[in-house]
This record gives structure tokens, C-alpha cells and sequence, in this order.
């Protein structure tokens, strides 16, 4: 394939390709078989996700790539999810709960077949749609950018190729691909209504290469947004006063005096940062950040401000000099819990009692507590995707007057343990295990 991305894989390189059957995903490991050589590749892997949403029909389609991959010596690991479920539970979109068990078996195979990288199939009119997609959203610079050629593990080696060109390597090579009819479902599909309704309408009656004007405002988008990001990572140690884990203070008059745009991702890198993660930042807590640094010349009081973000929250402190940013912190128990916790290696007894693998919890930051709003865990079975407390206490079908006094315990890195309902899938004993603790949760009043 002319387009492929041959300068994405250097030579030893171990390579997975995620394969649906389809003609991006085929032709993508029908080009790296024929260039495997070429190439030095020390292993090139197929893996396949049948997503249990189409019954026999995507099952046959999983046999029909395990044989394809059979044929030409491919090694093919195959996967089954209950999709429908996993969007159930965590209360998301059939599209996105796909998108969360197809990236778990993915990292989970790559993992288990030490890859080098994920290679899948997006193409450049994937990169249109997404664009498209985004700026509907109302998106900013970044979202501009659309589908990055490389985050992570994943490569992108057919992101310059237009879907024709890869229907024509099809046609030229004999390929015959399984086309998965769901793509061409309009009625709860976003993207397909965008593939093939909008996109088809703007090239008609407004711009012929629409497609191709989107790919190029994605690539100035990149270019761009990856310079303002550069000047955020200077700028921020410019107007750091002290940093240390969690607490972040700046310089109140050197923020004031960047460019609002330099502002932003200047905020936006401080908070994340401190947070550890980028999840939950949206644009309306970084312009209220913003409008907050910039009026501060003006309130001559100090201020403190949370909310802006979920957890793990930012507690934010103005003052005349600086702008402080502060994770927050492990919940302390106090004596309104109604609950004390033991910890030891020996078994305890308590009113309610587990046992976890003692080196996947932090013994020094555990604690007990009652339930929070917006409290979460990733529970045994779900593969380390997280699950909200309200929602395992519906289908327990515990009352709503009686949540508030089940005990909850957690270390700095998250919740561990719903007593009497769920354990985290991060502290599970296991087969590797080689030191268990022991938990153990009584009532306060009954202690002596």
C-alpha cells in the first residue's frame, strides 16, 4: 500500500493489528504480511473482538478472521464481550461501552503477546469524520487535531489513505472483506449520520473536498496546538513559585500577564498536573479558572474555590501573590464514621471481614468512611473499569436511607472494598499473590 506508514516501525519491531474483518482492518494486515520482511518485523499478530451484539453473525465473522489469519500463518487471538452489559452498568452509549471493552482486550492481548504496538485501520476519512464530529461538539484546538498517528502503544499506519484507495487494494489483491452492516445504521450512530449523510451533503452543496479541507485543518491544528503546549510547559515553570506532590503554587502577576490563550494551557497543564490525570477538566472549569486569575488584581481579599473538578478534586486558594492548586486529599477518618477498620496478615474478625493481596494496597494511607456522591470503583469482573457506588447499591437494591451507613474503604489510590457488596479488582487475591491482608470493619460502638 502506497500510503502506508512504513517510518512508524523500526526493525524487530513486534506488531499487533487489530482486526474486524473489515476493509481498512484486512487490507491494513494483508500490507504488513506482504512488507513483513521488508520491514524486519520480529512479529506481526492479529486480534479480533466479536462485541456479542450481533449474535451468530458476529460470531461467524470472528471465525471467518481466525481462518483468514490461519491461511497465510497469522497468529489470531480471538476475544468475546457481553457489550450490551458493560453498557448497562456503566450507564454509557452501546458505541462507547464498545469502544471501552475493545480497547481493554487489546492492551490486555498486546500485554499478553508482548507487542510493540496496537496497529489499527483509521483512515483518512475517519480523520474527516472525527474532525467533523469534534467541531460539532464544540470542540477547541485539540479536538481539532482529530486521531493522533501515534498515542500510546497505538500506531496508525493508514491515516494518510483515503478509504477508496484501500477499497481499490481490496479489489486489486483479491481481499473480500466482511462488512459489518451496523456501519450503515443512521438512526443511533452519530458518525454514521455524519459518514453518510452530512459529509456527503457539504461536498454536494458546499465544498467537493470537504473531506480533504478537514484533513488539513486537523494537520494545522496539530502543528499549532503542539506549540501552544510547548510555550503552557515553559510558561508554567516560569510562573511556578514551588511544586511538590499534589500542590502546585504560582505566581499570581505572572499568570495575569500571558496571553488569555497561553492562559488557558498554562491552567489546564497546572491542574492536570496536580490532579495526575486530565479526565473531568472541561471548558468551563478552565475559563472560570481563568476569569478567577485575571480578576484577581482587582479583590484585594484572598479566596479559596472547589467544585470546579471532580474527583480527584483541586481545592484552589487565591491570594495576593499566588495562585495555589492542591490535590485533594485521603479522607481522614473522623469520629462522625461510625466505623473503625484493622488491617493485619493474620485473619480478623469484624462485622465485615475480606481479605486483598497486600502489596496492590497502600497500608499507610487506608482508611474507612461512609458513601460520597460520586464515589466509584472498579469492582471484580469488569475487567478494571469502574463502576458508581449508586449504581451497585440500586441493583443490590439497597435503600437509599441505608447507603449513607455502609462502610467504604479506600487507600490514596482509590476505593478498595463496599463492605457486604463489591471488591476492587486491584486488591483481589490472585494466583501471584505472595502477601494477603486481612480487613476487617466493626462499629465504633462496639469496640471497647
Amino acid at each position: 500500500m502506497q500510503k502506508l506508514r512504513r517510518s512508524l516501525f523500526s526493525p524487530g519491531d513486534r506488531v499487533l493489528v487489530a482486526v474486524s474483518g473489515g476493509p481498512d482492518s484486512l487490507s491494513l494486515l494483508h500490507a504488513l504480511s506482504h512488507e513483513r520482511e521488508a520491514l524486519e518485523l520480529a512479529a506481526l499478530e492479529a486480534a479480533h473482538l466479536d462485541h456479542g451484539l450481533r449474535g451468530g453473525e458476529s460470531a461467524a465473522e470472528a471465525a471467518w478472521v481466525a481462518a483468514w489469519c490461519r491461511e497465510r500463518g497469522i497468529p489470531c487471538h480471538l476475544g468475546k464481550a457481553d457489550t450490551a452489559a458493560i453498557a448497562k452498568s456503566h450507564q454509557c452509549s452501546i458505541q462507547e461501552a464498545a469502544r471501552l471493552v475493545r480497547y481493554d482486550f487489546l492492551d490486555s492481548t498486546a500485554a499478553k503477546v508482548a507487542s510493540h504496538w496496537i496497529a489499527t485501520a483509521h483512515n483518512q476519512d475517519d480523520q474527516a469524520e472525527t474532525v467533523l464530529l469534534n467541531i460539532l461538539r464544540g470542540t477547541g484546538l485539540d479536538g481539532l487535531r482529530g486521531i493522533p498517528v501515534t498515542r500510546g502503544l497505538y500506531i496508525r499506519p493508514l491515516l494518510d489513505t483515503s478509504r477508496s484507495e484501500i477499497e481499490a487494494y481490496c479489489l486489486r489483491h483479491g481481499l473480500e472483506p466482511r462488512r459489518d452492516p451496523s456501519n450503515f445504521q443512521t438512526d443511533h450512530y452519530t458518525r454514521n449520520r455524519v459518514r453518510l449523510e452530512l459529509l456527503p451533503q457539504l461536498a454536494r452543496e458546499y465544498n467537493p473536498a470537504v473531506s480533504s479541507a478537514l484533513v488539513r485543518l486537523s494537520e494545522i491544528a496539530r502543528r499549532d496546538a503542539d506549540y501552544l503546549h510547548l510555550q503552557a510547559e515553559r510558561a508554567l515553570l516560569d510562573t511556578t513559585r514551588s511544586s511538590q506532590l499534589g500542590k502546585l503554587s504560582l505566581n499570581t502577576a505572572a499568570l495575569i500577564s500571558l496571553h488569555p490563550a497561553l492562559l488557558r494551557h498554562v491552567l489546564r497543564a497546572a491542574v492536570s498536573q496536580v490532579r495526575e490525570k486530565t479526565q473531568g477538566i472541561t471548558y468551563h472549569s478552565i475559563e472560570t479558572l481563568c476569569r478567577l486569575v485575571s480578576e484577581r488584581a482587582e479583590v484585594k481579599s484572598d479566596f479559596a474555590i472547589q467544585g470546579l473538578f471532580p474527583r480527584p478534586a483541586c481545592h484552589i486558594l487565591f491570594t495576593s501573590e499566588s495562585v495555589v492548586l492542591t490535590r485533594e486529599t485521603v479522607p481522614e477518618i473522623v469520629l462522625q464514621t461510625p466505623w473503625q477498620l484493622a488491617a493485619a496478615p493474620v485473619p480478623q474478625s469484624g462485622e465485615y471481614t475480606a481479605r486483598v493481596d497486600a502489596e496492590r494496597v497502600d497500608r499507610q494511607t487506608l482508611y474507612v468512611r461512609t458513601w460520597q456522591h460520586g464515589d466509584k470503583i472498579a469492582p471484580l469482573g469488569l475487567g478494571g473499569h469502574h463502576k458508581k457506588l449508586s449504581d451497585i447499591f440500586a441493583n443490590a437494591k439497597v435503600p437509599r436511607t441505608q447507603r449513607g451507613s455502609v462502610p467504604i474503604v479506600g487507600d490514596k489510590n482509590g476505593l478498595i472494598w463496599v463492605a457486604g457488596h463489591s471488591l476492587s479488582d486491584r486488591a483481589k487475591v490472585t494466583e501471584l499473590t505472595t502477601q494477603t491482608l486481612f480487613l476487617a470493619v466493626t462499629r465504633r460502638e462496639e469496640i471497647v
